[in-house]
């Protein structure tokens, strides 16, 4: 069954490293909007500029509450695999004593009559 289903943990930490950068660049857009001079002619034309850039700051703020809300559940995500992926390990490291063992009793028994 796991041949259908792996996750490559460096494929999650680049996607977590994506994640942030577009966190960081949504959270410089307000900086760059508010130097913009809206005053662009007439009224309804400046207030459409300023509706535009409300909006703009509104909906990347809001991008970027997700964009985080994501980065932190992949991150745990991340750290669930990789919880498994040791307690996988452990567990076949334990199950390698007694295997060890058995070989070892193995290879000294002659079946009787040989």
């Amino acid at each position: 069954m796991s041949d259908f289903f792996q996750v490559e943990m460096g494929v999650l930490s680049k996607y977590v490293t994506t994640l942030r950068d577009a966190h960081q660049q949504l959270a410089d857009l307000p900086k760059l909007l508010s130097g913009n001079d809206t005053q662009l002619g007439n009224d309804k034309l400046n207030s459409a500029a300023e509706d535009f850039q409300t909006s703009w700051e509104q909906g990347s703020k809001e991008l970027g509450k997700a964009v985080d809300e994501t980065t932190t559940a992949v991150q745990q995500v991340q750290g669930l695999y990789s919880g498994a992926d040791q307690a996988i390990g452990d567990a076949v490291d334990k199950l390698k004593e007694p295997l060890v063992l058995i070989n070892q009793f193995s290879s000294g028994f002659t079946p009787a009559g040989h």
